[in-house]
């Protein structure tokens, strides 16, 4: 059967992982219990809202093809490319619209036209 080094750098073993398993749905566990956050890292203090969109597949592969040359997910590309632009926008048109409030300082992306300000908060 397989083995697993786990981060500890115990290795556990398939048969194991049988037998616990065995305990577990016979009812006659009594290991421990570990409560495991399964979800992704939180980008910062504030609520997330999933936003959704579609493409052309040209632009899809230009901007998987644009965030491998930066080194990151495409998430994080699509992410920051538009917090840069509509903090841009905002700024260009001068609308007389509170910026929002949050952990992102929105001018800050404006001025420095980059990312590294994103960055900071990671």
């Amino acid at each position: 059967m397989a083995c697993y080094e786990l981060a500890n750098g115990y290795v556990l073993t398939g048969e194991e992982i049988e037998r616990c398993a065995e305990q577990w749905e016979d009812g006659n566990w009594e290991g421990p219990l570990v409560t495991l956050r399964a979800d992704r890292p939180c980008l910062s203090t504030e609520p997330s809202i999933r936003l959704s969109f579609k493409c052309p597949k040209s632009g899809a592969d230009m901007i998987a093809r644009a965030a491998e040359a930066s080194g990151i997910k495409k998430s994080e590309f699509i992410r920051d490319a538009a917090l840069e632009k509509a903090a841009r926008v905002l700024t260009e048109c001068r609308l007389d619209i509170p910026w929002p409030k949050g952990d992102i300082d929105y001018k800050q992306i404006v001025r420095d036209g980059k990312r590294e300000c994103y960055e900071s908060l990671a």
